[in-house]
């Protein structure tokens, strides 16, 4: 994505989607409301308990975009929900990649066109309620 391309996204549809992977996955009944933001980087990913920051480069196509935030998404929720602590510090690029939180992150890499397909929804069933002007009851 370009930054303009970014600034397009609709946030609130994207945390839609978020908040339901986040509830299917933790199992839990009530809703948590998560708020997403991008803050671009120039040329490094990190993860902390309120914000998930994402490498300029991973913005260049949509496919990127979802595929990078599903991954950091897991490793928020490794962080957040899992509550590891204490993560590795690898010394190579391979140690990194065979790390157990790296290689659990990548397999979560999976659901990423299902939930790139329910922000798409959610984008639909936006548009469809403002076109059809079903927000609101005329008495």
């Amino acid at each position: 994505y370009t930054l303009k391309k970014i600034a397009q996204i609709d946030f609130d549809a994207l945390g839609a989607a978020f908040n339901q992977l986040f509830i299917e996955v933790t199992g839990y009944e009530r809703h948590r409301i998560i708020k997403l933001g991008v803050t671009r980087t120039i040329s490094w990913t990190y993860v902390d308990e309120n914000r998930i920051t994402i490498a300029k480069q991973a913005c260049l196509k949509p496919s990127m975009f979802f595929d990078h935030l599903v991954h950091e998404f897991r490793h928020w929720i490794q962080k957040n929900h899992f509550k590891i602590r204490d993560w590795p510090v690898e010394k190579t690029h391979e140690e990194y990649f065979n790390s157990k939180l790296e290689v659990d992150a990548r397999k979560f890499e999976q659901i990423t066109r299902a939930v790139e397909q329910l922000y798409n929804a959610i984008i639909e069933m936006k548009r469809i309620i403002k076109d059809k002007e079903l927000w609101y009851y005329e008495q």
